[in-house]
């Protein structure tokens, strides 16, 4: 315990996960050599999962099962939807699987999740072309883009949410408090929202 001085024996194991090349990062002086030395006695590489697109429907049904256990429902994925999830590229990997089976979960009325319910965000086309009409490089100001890039996610989440808060507080993977501020800075900037 803290502040105690007697010693307590304890036999742990650490899991720790990564997605650098560590080798190269102790090589780079941005690891610790003997950090590395004491966690990788059994190193295990599992590839991305753009890599092993054979996991997705597995994955995906298992965090419907615990969608189901968690808000007490008896949802199901159809094949189209698999078919949908299978298809894309996950660059964010099963965070990202995760968060777009957990909206298709939340907004589905229905006990069959169907494709139309599985709403993969295209960020390229959807918000880029928005924020750079004429370009990347031409008056690119690092912060206000930032900016644009928020105020789209949390005003697309608030409105998928009819307006609710705490859904789009989920649905973004933040605080309610964290909404709540967003809604009053800009209501009070005289935006309107189309709930």
């Amino acid at each position: 315990p803290i502040g105690s001085t007697k010693t307590e024996k304890a036999d742990v194991r650490i899991i720790a996960a990564t997605n650098r090349n560590l080798e190269h990062e102790i090589r780079e002086g941005r690891f610790r050599e003997d950090l590395y030395w004491r966690l990788s006695y059994c190193e295990v590489y599992l590839p991305a999962l753009r890599e092993r697109p054979e996991d997705i429907p597995l994955i995906a049904e298992h965090f419907i099962k615990k969608f189901n256990e968690q808000y007490n429902k008896n949802k199901t994925l159809t094949p189209k939807a698999l078919q949908k999830l299978c298809a894309y590229h996950w660059p964010g990997n099963i965070r990202q699987l995760r968060k777009v089976v957990l909206q298709a979960f939340i907004w589905s009325e229905a006990d069959e999740i169907t494709h139309e319910d599985i709403q993969i965000p295209d960020f390229a086309e959807d918000v880029l072309t928005n924020l750079f009409p004429q370009g990347p490089y031409e008056d690119f100001k690092l912060e206000e883009t930032i900016e644009k890039i928020r105020n789209y996610y949390y005003e697309r989440a608030y409105q998928l949410a009819g307006g609710n808060q705490s859904q789009a507080a989920k649905l973004l993977g933040v605080s309610p408090q964290m909404v709540h501020q967003w809604v009053k800075k800009h209501r009070q900037g005289g935006r309107k929202f189309s709930a």
